[in-house]
């Protein structure tokens, strides 16, 4: 009675306006796996197959980097270098930096600020590239440039953008940044100081020499 006044007629499973056409969904299936049994059964090994890349990777970081959306360029020199040898170092990078078009500022640090979480030497210089929007940046041919509308490559582009990567971008800043006596590093501002708080160095990859046996 509890039923019919609060719920209403149960109606069969065969019946039901939802479940009924589950059942013509689902049977036809059922009925195809009970009489190919072999080719269920090989379609969930190579199933089981295909996890294996998935599981080799467990206990790795899954999560992608955060795109900050600016630059951090540590270039390292030479020991002992002179204050005024570093200032022209620093503002030779910068001003090469400067003339790429996706560069909108370039701020850069030459020696140690007056603390003790700041240990860097002159021979390390910093400079924070801050980027244009990528709306802005130079356009690279792709599959859609040559015949889509201009309607159609704003819709495109959230799939396949036509304009230069961030990683093609640093790659031509790097060979830009090719001076004697200098090795680069790329990272960002925020992970890069995570990097050196947490393990002590710039990178996220670092050879490590020992020497003796």
């Amino acid at each position: 009675m509890a039923n019919i006044v609060f719920v209403g007629r149960i109606h069969p499973e065969e019946k039901h306006p939802i479940s009924r056409w589950v059942i013509r969904l689902y049977e036809p299936v059922v009925d195809w796996s009970l009489k190919n049994k072999p080719l269920v059964f090989l379609g969930v090994f190579f199933m089981m197959i295909g996890t294996i890349p998935a599981w080799r990777g467990l206990g790795s970081e899954f999560m992608p980097s955060l795109d900050e959306g600016d630059l951090l360029f540590m270039p390292t020199t030479r020991p002992g270098i002179s204050i005024a040898e570093a200032q022209r170092l620093l503002q030779t990078t910068d001003r090469i930096l400067k003339q790429f078009p996706e560069t909108e500022h370039v701020l850069g640090k030459a020696g140690r600020a007056e603390t003790s979480t700041d240990p860097a030497p002159l021979s390390m210089l910093e400079t924070v590239i801050t980027l244009r929007p990528t709306s802005q940046w130079r356009r690279v041919p792709t599959w859609y440039s040559s015949w889509a509308p201009e309607w159609l490559k704003r819709i495109l582009r959230h799939f396949n953008p036509d304009h230069i990567s961030k990683e093609h971008l640093v790659a031509q800043m790097n060979d830009a940044l090719k001076l004697p006596g200098v090795s680069n590093a790329w990272s960002m501002p925020v992970r890069g100081r995570i990097d050196m708080l947490t393990t002590g160095v710039r990178t996220p990859v670092v050879l490590r020499s020992r020497a003796g046996p």
